[in-house]
């Protein structure tokens, strides 16, 4: 672990934690059908995850590579296996929607609105799942469900850009709209 202007102890970005996140974000938007699919959108998210982590490990020359993977995802709801060992953060225990814990530990967060809360609620949630030490890092995906886009328009901005760029560089956060 590295120690950021912060002071705080963040986990190494390897080139292939890099590659592993955004070819999670590559794949999950190849197939953003399912953001507008009559399935429940975070089971759609869920199965989709568990496909890319199957290619991850097959590639990776795993055998069985549907239990592998399985055995790797966790969502909301199912029990995990540290969950003793989790203390509450401000007072409530928290989960993200979802969690990859091979071959990075990751909470994977979604969120959808039509306006700029929801998105910078999802900021800080990300950043207590990071800053807590409970993940090394965070995937936070956004649907952007406004009529003109605005949030997804905004991280174009110099000073949004600037913010997701430090969120990644510094905080393990990395944040994608759709």
């Amino acid at each position: 672990m590295d120690a950021d202007s912060t002071g705080m102890k963040m986990k190494k970005k390897s080139p292939k934690v890099v590659q592993f996140i955004e070819g999670l974000h590559g794949f999950l938007t190849l197939h953003k059908g399912y953001l507008s699919s009559n399935i429940e959108t975070r089971e759609a998210i869920g199965r989709l995850i568990v496909k890319y982590l199957e290619d991850y490990f097959s590639e990776a020359g795993f055998k069985d590579v549907i239990s592998k993977a399985h055995d790797a995802f966790y969502w909301q709801g199912r029990q995990l296996h540290y969950d003793n060992d989790q203390s509450p953060v401000f007072g409530e225990r928290k989960y993200p929607d979802f969690i990859i814990d091979e071959p990075y530990f990751i909470a994977i967060i979604y969120k959808e609105g039509t306006d700029g809360s929801a998105f910078k609620e999802g900021i800080g949630e990300s950043l207590i799942y990071t800053l807590s030490g409970r993940f090394d890092f965070v995937y936070y995906l956004f649907q952007d469900k406004s009529e003109d886009g605005k949030i997804h328009r905004s991280v174009d901005y110099k000073l949004e850009n600037s913010i997701l760029a430090e969120m990644w560089d510094h905080y393990n956060v990395c944040i994608k709209l759709v």
